[in-house]
Order: structure tokens, then sequence, then C-alpha cells
């Protein structure tokens, strides 16, 4: 007969096998100051004179594994410190149904991803001291070509440094894994530490050389709350566990019959 001991043993090797795939999901919430809008033309708008701010909100949520970290010294006095997670990023903003263009995107849209949608944490430690800042850049952007009509449709979000804010050091963080970056947006939180959100929409004519619609909104937005919890890829788990357990249940009574 097989131990009670040994199939416990062989079941919770497996659920931690299981566990280390598990992606942890950040959820983080923003308050935006929604202070101008640009329009016209791109990527520096004209600013609307009619435009009034105003407040609204944002999330972006995103899995915050850990993918690879590299620094770069070629700069005299300054390092800079790239860490990427593994995305994507997942942006719900109260801006979006205010543009001419952007999600949910109609089913015929054959939308591309310009840029990864992996999260950069970039940080430059000059050698000058009080003007060292650390700083978060997220973004996600889309575009989709409609050849027929020759429009080319543009729909972005970015979140990174608010202008003329000087962001804590962080200190240790050279290999900046996923306990650094949760302590770091803790941190900004605490500190009410601004970020810069832009959300932008544009359309370019091909056929006339130019822009028939752009605006772009330019806010400062701070955290208000974060969470985070896991999942665990379960189908996977589950064959795996129930495999093993059958075939050790299966195990255990070809023993009992050899008694």
């Amino acid at each position: 007969m097989v131990p009670k001991k040994t199939l416990l043993a062989v079941a919770a090797t497996i659920c931690v096998a299981s566990a280390s795939a598990r992606a942890e999901i950040v959820t983080v919430t923003f308050a935006l100051n929604v202070e101008k809008r640009e329009i016209n033309s791109f990527p520096v708008g004209t600013p609307d004179p009619t435009f009034v701010p105003f407040n609204s909100t944002m999330t972006l949520s995103f899995d915050s594994t850990w993918v690879d970290g590299q620094t770069d010294s070629s700069t005299p006095g300054i390092t800079t410190r790239v860490a990427t997670f593994a995305g994507p990023n997942q942006f719900t903003s109260g801006l979006t149904a205010l543009l001419p263009w952007g999600p949910p995107f109609p089913p015929s849209a054959d939308v591309e991803y310009d840029r990864s949608l992996f999260i950069h944490d970039t940080f430059e430690e000059p050698g000058d001291g009080p003007s060292a800042r650390n700083g978060l850049f997220f973004d996600k952007r889309h575009h989709y070509d409609d050849l027929g009509a020759s429009l080319e449709y543009r729909h972005a979000f970015a979140l990174q440094d608010y202008e003329g804010t000087v962001y804590p050091i962080a200190a240790g963080f050279e290999d900046f894994r996923t306990d650094d970056l949760m302590a770091y947006l803790f941190l900004l939180k605490a500190g009410q530490i601004p970020f810069g959100f832009h959300e932008y929409s544009l359309i370019y004519d091909f056929a006339a050389h130019q822009y028939t619609e752009v605006e772009i909104y330019r806010s400062h937005a701070t955290i208000t709350s974060i969470s985070a919890f896991s999942i665990v890829p379960v189908p996977g788990a589950a064959w795996m566990l129930g495999g093993a357990l059958g075939a050790l249940g299966g195990l255990r009574r070809s023993l009992q019959g050899c008694t």
C-alpha cells in the first residue's frame, strides 16, 4: 500500500509546479485631472481654446511576471535600467468614449499593435544627486488601415513621467523584479506622486497626406488603489493532479493485490 503521506507529497509537488506558472495580475486605479485637449496636428496638437478641465478615472491591468532586465551605462553619468514585464497592458479609460475612434474596435477591424504590450520601467540616475529621477512607462497602441478608403486609424494610451516631477530614488532596484515594481507603485500611491496620462485618437488620409481627425487628451494622474491576484492555469494543473493521483491510486491497488 502506498502511504497516504506519499500521495500528499506528490500532490503537493504537482501543485507547486503548477503554481510556479501562475500569473500575478495587478490592477491599478488612477484619478485623472484632464488638463488639456489638443487638436488638428500630431504628435503635438493645437490647444483647444474651448476646453474646460475636468476629472475622470482610468484603470490599468497587467501581468506583473518579470521577463527581462537590462542596464545601459553608455551615457556618462547616467545609468538606465529597463525591466520588462509580461503584460499585456489593459487600459480602461473614461476618455475613450470622447475620442473619434478607439476601442471597442469594430469586428471588421484588422487591428495591429504598434508596440509590444510589455511594460517598460526605466530608471535614470544622473551623477548630480538631487536631479536623479526614476520613471515608469506603460503603453498600448493600435492602428488599423482601411486601404479601400485610404485612411489610417490610430489610438493609443500612454502612462509615463509627469513633466517636472522628481521621482523617488529606487535604491537597490538593480534587479527590478515584480516585488520591486509593487513596492514602487505603493510608494508612488502613498506620496500621491503624479504620472502623465495621455490618450489620443487620429485618422490620417493617405490620399490628402494629412490628418482629418486629431484629438489628444493630456492628464495628471495619481494612484487611488492597487490590487493583485494570482491566476493558476487550472485546467493544466487539474489534469496533472488528477492524472497523477489516478496513477498513484492504480499503483496502490496493484500493490494491495500483491499482498
